[in-house]
C-alpha cells in the first residue's frame, strides 16, 4: 500500500513539474511575443504621434485624420482627388504615410519662401536607399542630401539652361539611341547598361 501511495505521489509531482514548467515557458513567451508588439507600434509610429522632446511641444499645421498604422495612404492612393480633399486644410497640410510624417505646400508662395529664406531647415531629404543608392548608385542629384544637392543644382542651371538644352540634345539622342541598342542586343545586362548611361 505504502509503495503504491508513493508511486501516485511521484507521478502527481512529475505531472505538477510538467505543468509548471509549460505555464512558465508560455508565459514567457506571451511576455516576449507582447514586447516585441509593443516595439513595432512604437516603430510605425510617426513622430509627432511619439512624446515630444522635455520642454517642447509638436507645433504643426492642421491635416486629415488617418488610420492606425497606414496614415492618409489610401487619401494619396485617391489621386487628383486626394489631392484636392488635403488642399482643403489650408497652405500648409500635416499627412502621414505609414510612420512618415509629410507637411504638404499648397501653394508657390509658401513654397519659394520656405524654400528662400528657411531652406537650411527645410530643405534636407530622408535617406532613400533603393531609390537613391540602390537604382541609382548615389549619383540622382534631387535625391541627394541638402550639402551634396545644393551644388550640383547650381552646376546643373549653368549646363540645363535653354540654349544649354538645345547644345546637348544631340548627344542625348544619340546616347538614347545606343542605350535601346544594348538593350535589344543584351536584354539580360539592362541593369548594368542603366548604370553606364549618363545620368543628371
Amino acid at each position: 500500500m505504502p509503495s503504491h501511495f508513493n508511486h501516485h505521489l511521484s507521478e502527481a509531482s512529475y505531472f505538477w513539474a510538467q505543468t509548471s514548467a509549460m505555464q512558465a515557458f508560455v508565459t514567457a513567451a506571451s511576455v516576449l511575443v507582447i514586447a516585441f508588439l509593443f516595439r513595432v507600434h512604437q516603430l510605425l509610429k510617426a513622430v509627432d504621434q511619439l512624446p515630444a522632446p522635455p520642454g517642447k511641444k509638436w507645433k504643426l499645421p492642421p491635416g486629415p485624420r488617418g488610420l492606425p498604422y497606414l496614415g492618409n495612404l489610401l487619401l494619396y492612393s485617391k489621386g487628383e482627388k486626394g489631392a484636392h480633399e488635403i488642399a482643403k486644410y489650408g497652405e500648409m497640410v500635416t499627412t502621414h504615410l505609414g510612420s512618415k510624417l509629410w507637411v504638404v505646400l499648397n501653394s508657390n508662395r509658401l513654397a519659394h519662401e520656405l524654400y528662400a529664406k528657411h531652406g537650411k531647415v527645410t530643405n534636407g531629404r530622408p535617406p532613400m536607399p533603393i531609390v537613391n543608392d540602390l537604382l541609382s548608385q548615389g549619383r540622382r542629384s534631387v535625391m541627394l542630401p541638402i550639402d551634396g544637392w545644393a551644388e550640383r543644382r547650381r552646376v546643373m542651371h549653368q549646363l540645363l539652361s535653354g540654349t544649354a538644352m538645345t547644345k546637348y540634345a544631340e548627344y542625348q539622342a544619340e546616347e538614347s539611341v545606343v542605350l535601346l541598342a544594348n538593350y535589344l542586343r543584351k536584354p539580360q545586362e539592362w541593369y548594368a547598361q542603366m548604370l553606364a548611361m549618363p545620368t543628371l
